[in-house]
């Protein structure tokens, strides 16, 4: 399956996906048109869940791993040359990581969450890591979000009920630090997505307890309201740029997409075929270009309008393990 996909920050050509099984990793230099594999040192047995580029350095790529059994190979794995070759972080080995996250362009410091380990950090750009958190009161964390700005604020979302730590966090230090602001959630959180013109306007996805829907808040998470586009399984939630901020994308069953920053939805893809969509990325140099991964039709797809309509660009063979590149499946 297609687990996950990312366009590299740099220059908006560039793109990753992330599979299980075979090649693991592909790589696309031509905005998703051809793909080669690029998982030369990630260990077979793997799912990459979840890839990353620094957005200041090109070549400096992490990824999240997890195997269905657990085991010491399964973590955080480092690439320094633009994914040609991985290696896996010692610090965060036989770890499941769920997000990665480089504060700023200009910055050295990472942080990656994990399910069971809580957060990590790093201020070297991922050569080493320490564990932090203080103030976090949950090891399972599902996401993490900075809002960009040259000061940047953190925010990392938890996965439980509130009653054991769950739901959102503010951090204005980088990640060493750590308060609760979730007057008016009342479930926990899977995805964060930021305003990129607001940063008071944070939005948070859940699936917690049959609550499937998103959460907004327009004042630093200070308090927060509920909205629902549909009654099915929710994910991803990603922010794009091409109104002013208001524009979410929420990846689950469907693909859900609102123009007026997450009061009213609409589904995206009715005309792909049913499917679980585990990851949304986009074009930061133009929002309007989309990849989109469905775990269940073992696919990738594109999207060049902003989603009114969509491409087969990339297709996993589940019986082979083998992907094949839809513009040259020779």
């Amino acid at each position: 399956s297609v687990y996950s996909v990312c366009v590299d920050p740099n220059d908006g050509v560039t793109a990753y996906v992330g599979m299980d099984g075979g090649d693991r990793v592909a790589k696309s230099t031509d905005g998703g048109a051809t793909w080669q594999a690029s998982g030369s040192g990630i260990q077979a047995g793997l799912l990459v869940s979840e890839i990353v580029v620094h957005p200041g350095n090109p070549s400096r790529v992490l990824c999240a791993t997890s195997a269905y059994s657990g085991g010491s190979d399964q973590g955080l794995y480092r690439s320094t040359d633009g994914g040609a070759s991985w290696a896996l972080v010692t610090e965060l080995s036989d770890t499941q990581v769920t997000r990665i996250s480089f504060a700023h362009d200009s910055s050295p410091v990472a942080l990656v969450s994990t399910q069971n380990q809580g957060l990590w950090r790093s201020t070297d750009s991922g050569d080493t890591w320490q564990s932090t958190g203080p103030g976090l009161n949950s090891t399972r964390v599902f996401d993490l979000a900075t809002d960009g700005t040259a000061s940047p604020v953190l925010f990392a979302a938890t996965d439980c009920s509130l009653v054991d730590g769950g739901g959102i966090y503010r951090s204005t230090d980088l990640g060493q630090s750590w308060i609760a602001i979730n007057n008016g959630l009342h479930a926990g959180l899977v995805s964060i997505a930021l305003d990129p013109d607001d940063p008071a306007v944070i939005l948070g996805s859940t699936n917690d307890s049959g609550c499937d829907g998103v959460f907004i808040s327009a004042d630093h998470g200070e308090t927060w309201r509920f909205t629902a586009p549909s009654d099915d399984w929710v994910g991803d939630l990603v922010a794009t740029e091409p109104d002013s901020g208001q524009t979410v994308y929420l990846a689950g069953w469907q693909l859900h997409k609102s123009v007026d920053g997450g009061h009213s939805w609409m589904s995206t893809t009715d005309t792909i075929p049913h499917s679980r969509f585990s990851f949304l990325a986009f074009d930061e140099s133009d929002p309007t270009r989309l990849f989109l991964s469905a775990r269940n039709s073992h696919c990738l797809y594109r999207s060049t309008d902003a989603a009114l309509t969509w491409e087969e660009v990339l297709d996993r063979d589940p019986t082979a393990g083998l992907w094949v590149d839809r513009a040259d499946p020779g």
